[in-house]
């Protein structure tokens, strides 16, 4: 009896190695840089925001976390770097990183907003990616930006993109997700105060008065805090 208790007690703990290695999963991503420049004159657009985020997601499309989040700020020369990290390991339940990720978002005082995903659409949809390093694969080496020249209507695509990806970057993991990204809650709000965009067609009302992740700080008081 003690023989088979000790067999016992063994091929429970293969079962349980299995399954947690079942659900180990890694990620990782290089070192990528561009440069951010106005659509019409080509020159360098300084002082743009870069937010770039990879995010997980589970079964359904719902989002299941974000393994890594950056903001940052394009230089002199409207160049920007984006740290390369990982590996990451995650023991959890299986999740997946999409084709399309990372997502990047970059936003500057007088132009529209612009989205950038990993790989185009069509390329996501047939793409099987679910582990190892997450490159850019199609990050252009430059990034136009659009002037609004005082037509913000004809930005509010970019503000719908942008502020949906950002949505649900902050409100749908969990994790406090605005605390590392507050000069794109001060930009976002301070354009909704300017009339840039009408929250009420991208959101349905004002930024910081939207519901939050449970103990979170008020998106207000990261927009003050990125401000001072």
């Amino acid at each position: 009896m003690r023989r088979l208790g000790m067999r016992l007690r063994a091929s429970l703990a293969v079962v349980v190695v299995l399954v947690l290695c079942s659900c180990r999963q890694s990620w990782e991503a290089p070192t990528q840089n561009a440069r951010v420049v106005d659509a019409e004159t080509k020159v360098p657009v300084p002082g743009a925001i870069v937010v770039t985020s990879w995010e997980l997601f589970a079964r359904g499309g719902w989002p299941a976390g974000t393994v890594q989040v950056q903001e940052t700020l394009t230089d002199s020369d409207g160049r920007f770097v984006i740290s390369g990290w990982g590996p990451e390991v995650r023991w959890s339940r299986p999740v997946r990183m999409e084709p399309h990720q990372p997502m990047i978002r970059v936003l500057a005082d007088g132009y529209c907003p612009r989205l950038l995903s990993n790989l185009p659409s069509s390329l996501a949809l047939r793409s099987q990616k679910r582990t190892g390093e997450v490159p850019f694969e199609d990050l252009p080496d430059r990034i136009e930006l659009t002037p609004a020249n005082g037509d913000w209507a004809k930005c509010l695509q970019g503000y719908r993109a942008v502020i949906s990806s950002a949505f649900t970057l902050a409100y749908w993991n969990g994790n406090c997700g605005w605390t590392r990204v507050p000069r794109l809650v001060q930009r976002l709000d301070n354009d909704a105060r300017a009339g840039r965009y009408d929250t009420n067609v991208v959101l349905g009302g004002r930024l910081h008065n939207l519901p939050r992740a449970p103990d979170c700080p008020p998106i207000q008081e990261l927009a003050e805090r990125a401000s001072r």
